[in-house]
């Protein structure tokens, strides 16, 4: 602490030397030189501290990952990634009826590990994770390793509702329209249900972040959806990339969702996924979201300002819904 603070003090002293004007140019040369820096640092393998509530993991990150760098640099004790998701998903958890968790997209890990090192004194969490490119798979397992997690099932398969040629490119997955064309290790996808069935997977509470291939997984999984699948958390992309990805909208993946006993809320209501700034007295379990639920009448009337964002949508099996008031 003493030592902040004679730096601080240092600081500001020779601070004091400068003109207004020669302050503005320092201080646009450091932060193109940080930008500068960051740039160089993601071209390379990365470990981040994490740190929520009164537990802290370590993430490393895939060389030349944007999304991985740019999110977990930012993750210091005071700021959280994708709040309402997070603070819903633990408290979802935190239910006595609930210990199967199914993560569905994992990248490289960051809900998966949050989930383990957060109930690893607390209760016994069942934690299978899916990833479909095999590079992020296999840093999920140097993260499970970095932090000393041995109770956590990973697989590293493309999930889609029928069996087809399937490849991925970064966190997307594409057809190869042409078998006999190798483009980055084409390879058959395979049914969510089968997946749970063969590896005995009971998804009890799931979260689904599959870029854009979310109609797809989902009816792949429906078997799930009806009889085991209690609460969904699914990260709904804009409807732009669904079209593009999988010939679907919104609207049908909500309707779809209907048709399967689910009531669906969206939230943040006011705002996007981001990163979320706190403080010191800051606890997750206080943090309470702002939702709304969706039906068919005030559909156009939540979304019209956020079909071309991303959204977070719980879904709830209807003899439930009374879990969300503790969310």
């Amino acid at each position: 602490m003493w030592l902040k603070k004679l730096t601080s003090n240092l600081i500001s002293f020779f601070i004091g030397f400068f003109t207004t004007r020669q302050l503005i140019f320092i201080n646009k040369f450091l932060n193109w030189f940080s930008h500068l820096v960051f740039e160089r640092i993601k071209k390379k393998e990365a470990i981040y501290n994490i740190k929520l509530d009164n537990i802290c993991f370590n993430l490393c990150a895939i060389p030349n990952s944007n999304q991985a760098h740019d999110v977990y640099s930012k993750l210091t004790s005071n700021k959280i990634y994708e709040l309402p998701l997070v603070s819903s998903l633990l408290k979802v958890l935190s239910d006595k009826q609930f210990n199967n968790f199914l993560d569905v997209g994992s990248f490289m890990g960051y809900y998966s590990c949050l989930v383990s090192k957060y109930f690893e004194n607390k209760k016994n969490i069942n934690i299978s994770a899916v990833e479909s490119n095999i590079f992020y798979y296999e840093y999920i397992k140097k993260n499970l390793k970095l932090n000393k997690i041995d109770d956590i099932k990973i697989y590293n398969e493309i999930l889609s509702d029928k069996v087809e040629n399937l490849y991925f490119e970064n966190e997307k997955v594409k057809k190869n329209i042409d078998i006999n064309k190798s483009i980055n290790a084409t390879r058959k996808s395979i049914l969510l249900d089968t997946l749970c069935d063969e590896c005995n997977i009971n998804p009890e509470v799931v979260k689904i972040d599959v870029h854009a291939f979310e109609h797809k997984v989902l009816k792949g999984f429906e078997s799930n959806l009806k009889k085991n699948v209690k609460i969904l958390f699914l990260e709904l992309h804009s409807n732009s990339l669904l079209l593009n990805t999988s010939k679907s909208n919104k609207l049908e993946i909500i309707k779809y969702l209907f048709e399967l006993d689910f009531c669906c809320f969206v939230t943040p209501f006011d705002g996007d996924l981001k990163i979320y700034n706190t403080d010191n007295k800051f606890e997750i379990m206080n943090y309470h979201s702002n939702y709304k639920e969706i039906n068919i009448e005030n559909f156009s009337d939540l979304f019209f300002d956020k079909l071309e964002k991303d959204n977070l949508i719980i879904c709830v099996k209807k003899n439930l819904t009374g879990i969300l008031k503790n969310v």
